[in-house]
């Protein structure tokens, strides 16, 4: 015992917040700091020295001993969260044990860590119902490329089911033209560097069809990824920019064409081609002339939208 309190440091210990414990590698407790006290109601003369049996029911006390053994025959650190209800409140605490070693290698015993994890997994839980109910499908990729999460909307985009989308590579739902660029934006993303930020890009939907889509990445700061991609399907978008395109090409080359005529008898006109004109009719071959001007000069400009 205090081999072990030399090597922590009681006093170190006790200015730790959270509840904190040493057992020995038989689960005998060996150190308690005060919070650790409050956490299992008892002064610390009370616990320090008793085996964990003699403080936690059976059941319980035979899975401490367990954890225990393990921890210090394998020196694997143990994380574990559990429900625990006090009164008519729940609460998560989040329990920690690692074994800890003298100066000849040999282990002394385990130290372990209680957290109260409460507020955290109820802002997780309120997270994932945000990320759940939003209007646009979400994404969430590692820093490897891999979608890891997707929402409900991300389902309906991609035609994916989740436990078929996770896991895959970005690269792998676009199309093969597009990878290069996208790898590009995503590797210096990663490196820290500038990338855009929201771009339009082809993906491809599980039926096969190609398909466009709108993407903002954001970077992720929760368990869900290293970045969260939000999309949006502007496939039916393109397809009317696409016909509004070839609309604005036939409109404007059906009226260029009898335009260029009516530019082209009226300069001839002005001239004197074929006589010449009094000014009453000179003034009105010129009003053609500017009109048909003004025409083509509005025709240039839809045709350049």
């Amino acid at each position: 015992m205090d081999t072990l309190k030399a090597h922590l440091g009681t006093h170190l210990f006790d200015l730790v917040p959270e509840p904190v414990f040493a057992l020995d590698p038989g689960a005998r407790f060996l150190l308690v700091n005060g919070a650790a006290t409050r956490y299992l109601g008892r002064p610390a003369e009370e616990i320090v020295g008793r085996e964990v049996g003699e403080l936690f029911p059976p059941d319980q006390a035979g899975r401490q001993r367990e954890v225990i053994a393990r921890v210090v025959a394998t020196g694997e650190p143990f994380l574990e969260e559990r429900v625990t209800p006090i009164g008519k409140e729940t609460f998560v605490f989040q329990y920690a044990l690692c074994r800890v070693n003298g100066p000849d290698g040999a282990p002394l015993g385990v130290l372990g860590m209680v957290r109260d994890v409460t507020a955290l997994v109820r802002l997780e839980r309120c997270y994932a119902e945000l990320y759940e109910r939003a209007t646009d499908a979400l994404f969430g990729i590692d820093r490897e490329g891999r979608i890891r999460v997707i929402n409900r909307e991300a389902e309906e985009l991609s035609g994916y089911r989740r436990d078929e989308v996770e896991s895959l590579h970005f690269s792998e739902v676009v199309p093969p033209d597009e990878v290069e660029r996208l790898k590009r934006y995503f590797e210096a993303r990663v490196r820290g560097e500038d990338a855009p930020t929201q771009y339009e890009v082809r993906f491809l939907h599980k039926s096969g069809e190609e398909r466009w889509a709108e993407v903002r990445i954001s970077r992720e700061t929760s368990s869900v990824g290293a970045f969260q991609a939000s999309v949006r399907d502007i496939t039916e978008r393109k397809k009317l920019e696409s016909l509004r395109r070839e609309f604005l090409h036939l409109v404007g080359h059906d009226i260029k064409t009898p335009l260029t005529v009516i530019q082209g008898f009226a300069s001839a006109l002005r001239s004197g081609a074929y006589g010449e004109l009094p000014d009453p009719q000179r003034q009105c071959v010129e009003q053609i002339l500017d009109a048909s001007r003004r025409v083509a000069s509005m025709v240039e400009r839809f045709l350049l939208a």
